[in-house]
């Protein structure tokens, strides 16, 4: 704690130093800023934090609300868990341009960007762009999408003005959180309405012609109730591959959102809030190795079609004839030999959610929160003919209270209905005729993703519940469970336990269980997908080949096993 204070005291110091006018005008009038409106030396939001420092009692600087991994807030320090905490400053000054790239900086983090409108975030090694393992919200609000198994970062990012921290807890969380958070928590906090008083701008250009500009503003409607609003526009410049050709993979986004704050009493507060974003970019599909030619009768092994003339086979399919539709070359593979084959289709998304809280304290000390999301996804993946819809609802409640001089109880229920609207098509390349042994017959309408028949609703019930108890002075154990039922995995339990023993007030040692799923995509469960065509040299036709969609997949489980030493 003392740390903390510390860090607060250093940055209200920053802050006045800033203007030595300001210094002493905040001495005579023992902090009162009512007037600081009138100077300029401070932009809007460094006068509403400034006025927000100035008013806390100097004991309360210790007691800014972290949210921890035991259901109820404690100071940061001494969670027991592996956590690091990102605030604005944190992004900016390290040289960052968006919040995801601050993932950089947190040790067992991994950010890469496969193009340049897309980054794909990995936690402790479980590594691989088509799924995520760890869970992530923006204000309490999960943003896995359901279908891939990913996060869209363009959609969920926020202006670096409107971003309160970033809580990364790494390591399985699941007796809290819940399914997904196998390998960590990503907890996205903005900021409340009235500490964005004013307007802010921020604008990036580079040389190439990468764009972004955000703005901001906030006011008061009342005494009691804020308001803000802001908007983002990014464009994204055109790549070039290794092999020098271009990438394609220019385009734009639009941002927009809006968040109302008040107080409805002195142990009541109320929020509403919305978003919407959109893009539009080009994705590729690779087809170099698309189209393949069998070099044995068994069908084991292969070489692309683009190839196997100079090689000398029999028996070659005729481009004109058997599949006039399919791209020229336009280079080659780099470093390999084989022609490079690409399609380009438009790849929209547009995403919009509206959030409502409702939060308090009662009389028994009993800390509660009930809160409602609405979010409609809509998504075209244009180079694999796949797009979705999906419309979301969920109910929260989460409250904690303390119990005895020696426990802490947290506890919550949630339920979340989603239905999609998915439809699948077979993309230009592909539309000639190719046999398909599940019907039996020659197709040209066989889409890389078929979706079929499989369910389109889905609903979630869960709960949980976690007693934290201070066996002595210095050690304090906390035990729980999440309990799930839902369409996609049926019923679960991830019971999680852990201990922390404080040394002194500087050094913390602690211990972790806790088991953990991660449910599988609708894509991985329900999906049937046909990645490549075969020539059948013997019948003079192609032969499509798949991985059939596999419903009865069950939700990967970890038991996770922790020991830390946090110094301070």
């Amino acid at each position: 704690m003392q740390n903390y204070i510390k860090v607060q005291i250093t940055k209200l110091l920053n802050l006045l130093q800033k203007n030595l006018w300001l210094l002493l005008f905040a001495s005579l009038s023992a902090g009162n800023l009512a007037h600081a409106d009138e100077y300029t030396g401070l932009s809007p939001f460094e006068k509403a934090e400034l006025e927000r420092l100035l008013e806390l009692d100097f004991r309360d600087l210790g007691r800014v609300p972290i949210r921890s991994v035991l259901g109820y807030e404690i100071e940061y320090w001494r969670n027991p868990a592996s956590v690091h905490v990102i605030r604005p400053d944190d992004v900016s000054l390290n040289g960052h341009v968006l919040m995801v790239d601050s993932f950089r900086n947190v040790a067992g983090m991994y950010v890469t960007r496969g193009v340049g409108y897309d980054d794909f975030v990995t936690m402790r090694n479980f590594s691989g762009s088509a799924t995520e393992k760890f869970l992530t919200l923006v204000d309490g609000r999960e943003v896995l999408q359901r279908m891939g198994g990913t996060i869209n970062w363009t959609t969920e990012d926020i202006p670096l003005a409107i971003l309160d921290r970033v809580e990364v807890i790494r390591g399985a969380g699941a007796s809290i959180w819940g399914t997904n958070a196998v390998s960590g928590v990503v907890n996205v906090v903005t900021k409340h309405a009235a500490s964005t008083q004013g307007n802010s701008v921020r604008l990036l250009a580079e040389h190439d012609g990468t764009f972004l500009g955000e703005y901001v503003h906030g006011g008061q409607i009342s005494e009691d109730s804020y308001y803000r609003f802001w908007l983002r526009a990014q464009e994204y410049s055109e790549g070039e591959l290794i092999s020098g050709i271009p990438a394609r993979d220019d385009g734009f986004a639009r941002k927009a959102g809006f968040r109302y704050d008040k107080i409805l009493g002195s142990d009541l507060d109320f929020t509403f809030a919305g978003g919407f974003a959109t893009r539009r970019v080009e994705h590729v599909m690779d087809l170099s190795s698309r189209l393949l030619y069998p070099l044995d009768a068994n069908f084991t092994s292969f070489v692309p079609v683009s190839i196997a003339t100079s090689l000398g086979l029999p028996n070659l399919p005729d481009p004109a004839v058997d599949y006039p539709s399919w791209p020229s070359s336009i280079g080659f593979t780099f470093p390999t030999p084989i022609p490079r084959i690409d399609n380009y289709e438009d790849m929209p998304q547009d995403g919009s959610h509206l959030r409502a809280k409702l939060s308090g304290v009662t009389d028994n000390d009993l800390e509660w929160s009930l809160s409602g999301y609405a979010e409609l996804y809509d998504t075209t993946l244009g180079h694999i003919g796949h797009s979705w819809e999906r419309k979301e609802f969920d109910l929260d409640f989460k409250a904690n209270r303390p119990i005895s001089d020696s426990h802490h109880l947290a506890f919550g229920i949630a339920a979340r209905h989603m239905s999609f609207d998915v439809n699948d098509v077979a993309t230009d390349p592909w539309i000639f005729p190719t046999f398909d042994s599940s019907t039996g017959s020659l197709r040209t309408d066989i889409p890389i993703l078929d979706y079929g028949d499989s369910p389109t609703k889905f609903d979630r019930f869960t709960g949980f519940i976690q007693d934290s108890i201070d066996l002595t002075d210095q050690v304090v154990l906390s035990m729980g469970a999440k309990f799930e039922d839902s369409d996609l995995s049926g019923s679960t339990v991830q019971p999680g336990a852990r201990f922390s023993y404080s040394f002194d007030d500087r050094n913390i040692f602690w211990g972790a269980y806790s088991r953990a799923y991660r449910q599988p995509s609708l894509v991985e469960k329900y999906t049937k997908v046909s990645y490549a065509r075969v020539w059948d040299p013997s019948n003079g036709i192609w032969v499509n080949t798949f991985f059939e969609s596999a419903s009865d997949l069950n939700d990967e489980r970890m038991d996770a096993y922790e020991l830390g030493w946090r110094m301070r």
